[in-house]
């Protein structure tokens, strides 16, 4: 059966939005046999400076279809991270946090 993997990660605050640990997570996950489901593809019609709810409720959709969820480096200090992370928890989402894990 081929796992989605919804990414959480530190993106605000981040240089070039964190983008390049998420796409390297997402050809790990991807060359791995698994689906990813990175948040700038879910977020990818979300106007350019929309407030951070709008990108997050979109996210929060993309998580709601992973089978897990892998959290990146810096995840603790990144509010959004810790909203996907608490909501994995709740719903009983398989959680891993490095990369090698999957």
């Amino acid at each position: 059966m081929n796992k989605k993997i919804y990414i959480s990660g530190p993106i605000t605050g981040r240089k070039n939005s964190n983008r390049d640990a998420f796409e390297f997570a997402s050809r790990r996950i991807y060359l791995n046999g698994s689906t990813p489901i990175n948040p700038f593809t879910v977020c990818a019609d979300v106007p350019d400076g929309s407030p951070w709810r709008v990108y997050m409720r979109e996210c929060l959709r993309g998580e709601l279809d992973a089978d897990k969820v892998l959290m990146l480096k810096g995840w603790r200090r990144s509010r959004g991270a810790r909203v996907e992370w608490i909501l994995a928890k709740l719903l009983g989402i398989k959680v891993i946090y490095r990369v090698e894990g999957i």
